[in-house]
């Protein structure tokens, strides 16, 4: 369904959200390239788009490419529950955890990465767009990025499920100086940040930048996640 530049993604007539959200999301993508073409109308241009990802879970299968300004992909709020408490409790109580994954709105990242891949091809978003003028105002609000389980850190502790890496990418961008405000805000991510630094995230971001630091809202540099 959309309503003006408004889009849900559990309402758009092309793909399933819930089996590649990616897919979904880069056709309503190209709907809003298509009809929003005129750079210079009645006092204005191209105002972009709201993107809605109602709670539920979604596998992302397709990268999505973000090559548009002002477009904003917003859940409906999100929820953190680490595996690792689970498997840091005893097996017979586990019919008793209230919850065991996440909620909200929640995107799985499921894209195959293979060998010999450019860096950018494993992020589950991708914002990028060459001439003039930069890209700007790309923002990515309040739902929760993958966070399906743990994969082992490689340091013999047979422990995958405490070592707080998913080996995944959220969000890549290639410059930032072809960028301007792109931000990811009141997110709920896991990840491990600079290959030394482990860290949960959750009303967040976190970035891979020496110089960056945790804010509830963020102006990304070049690279969220890895």
């Amino acid at each position: 369904m959309t309503h003006n530049n408004y889009y849900d993604v559990t309402q758009w007539h092309i793909g399933n959200p819930y089996k590649d959200i990616g897919d979904v999301i880069n056709s309503i993508i190209l709907d809003i390239k298509k009809r929003q073409t005129a750079t210079d109308i009645n006092n204005g241009g191209k105002p972009g788009a709201v993107i809605y990802i109602p709670p539920g879970d979604y596998h992302l299968k397709t990268q999505v490419f973000i090559d548009i300004s002002y477009l904003k992909i917003m859940g409906a709020g999100h929820g953190f529950v680490s595996s690792s408490i689970r498997f840091n409790t005893p097996a017979v109580e586990w019919a008793y955890l209230h919850d065991i994954w996440p909620g909200g709105s929640r995107i799985l990242v499921d894209i195959c990465v293979h060998p010999g891949d450019e860096e950018h091809a494993g992020a589950a978003f991708y914002v990028k767009r060459s001439g003039a003028p930069r890209i700007s105002s790309v923002a990515f609000e309040n739902f929760c990025i993958d966070g399906l389980h743990f994969i082992d850190d490689g340091l013999g502790n047979n422990d995958p499920e405490n070592s707080y890496i998913n080996g995944k990418t959220g969000f890549i961008s290639p410059a930032l100086r072809m960028l301007s405000g792109l931000q990811a805000w009141d997110l709920s991510i896991l990840s491990m940040v600079s290959r030394c630094t482990i860290v949960m995230l959750w009303l967040s971001i976190i970035t891979s930048s020496p110089n960056a630091a945790t804010a509830s809202s963020f102006v990304a540099p070049d690279r969220l996640l890895k």
